[in-house]
């Protein structure tokens, strides 16, 4: 069960480091500059989300749909993106060194996860 609404989360933005947000519906919700570190943000719908420098160092997105979301200047270093859903996302700048991605991880078109510094596991 997660640990925060979606009016909560935007009004607590800095302080959501390991949080559980697993499941959450925040579709097209504003977390720019969120520090999400080693959160939990497993089947999480972030559709349309607002991530702009947001950290998730270490944060778990295994499942997440970020499908059209705006991750520029985000750092995802060490997260979980295994089964995570980029299509559309905008991954401008982004560090993704040491993630971890698998078969079913969606990219955005034309996007190489090996050279922004992902692991296939």
């Amino acid at each position: 069960m997660a640990d925060f609404t979606r009016e909560e989360l935007e009004a607590i933005v800095h302080k959501l480091e390991g949080k559980d947000l697993r499941g959450l519906d925040l579709s097209n919700v504003d977390l720019s500059g969120a520090n999400l570190l080693r959160a939990d943000l497993s089947n999480t719908d972030l559709t349309g989300a607002e991530l702009h420098r947001a950290n998730f160092l270490g944060a778990n997105l295994t499942n997440a749909c970020l499908t059209d979301a705006n991750i520029s200047w985000a750092v995802l270093e060490e997260a979980n993106l295994c089964g995570a859903d980029l299509c559309g996302a905008n991954l401008f700048s982004s560090y993704l060194r040491r993630s971890e991605y698998s078969s079913e991880t969606k990219w955005p078109t034309g996007f190489d996860p090996v050279s922004a510094g992902a692991l296939l596991v």
